[in-house]
């Protein structure tokens, strides 16, 4: 989306992947700001 001009947000909950991996952290993901979602123990 990026390439097409967009800024990309996420708020909220995120279960986009395991804790430890690049996918627990919505920034490795391409959004350009992360507001409260992660993984958690």
């Amino acid at each position: 989306m990026h390439n097409h001009g967009y800024f990309t947000i996420h708020c909220g909950k995120a279960h986009f992947g395991a804790i430890d991996t690049p996918a627990a952290n919505p920034l490795t993901l391409g959004f350009n700001i992360n507001i409260a979602g992660h993984a958690t123990v």
